[in-house]
């Protein structure tokens, strides 16, 4: 009786073990494509206002320049520069990211938004 009880007893932890473990553990989740397609974008753009190109170039309203710039590191996108509102763009399955600069020698709030595909 008593090796029945231990038995049951070693069922038991076990099954709490394994419960703690799922718990502790969780399954790391995959990010979709428009999260990665995200990141680098934000990513591209915060390299681009570190280096000095795409402050001066949102506040003189360059979008030329900019474009050209951002050719280099992506593919398929559309910019643009917003003071209040964004136009959009009409393309579907769109990643948009927001970008702000506080201005440049002044402070004069600039958005730019990425779209990228």
């Amino acid at each position: 009786m008593k090796g029945m009880f231990h038995t049951i007893e070693a069922v038991i932890v076990l099954a709490m073990l394994m419960v703690s473990v799922a718990v502790v553990f969780k399954p790391i989740q995959r990010a979709d494509d428009s999260t990665l397609l995200a990141k680098s974008g934000y990513s591209v753009l915060h390299h681009l206002d570190d280096s000095g190109r795409l402050r001066q170039a949102a506040a003189s309203n360059d979008m030329a320049s900019i474009r050209a710039e951002l050719r280099q590191w992506l593919s398929d996108f559309d910019v643009e520069i917003c003071t209040l509102i964004c136009t959009g763009t009409t393309r579907q399955d769109v990643t948009a990211v927001d970008y702000f600069i506080a201005g440049y020698q002044s402070f004069d709030p600039i958005r730019i938004r990425l779209y990228m595909w």
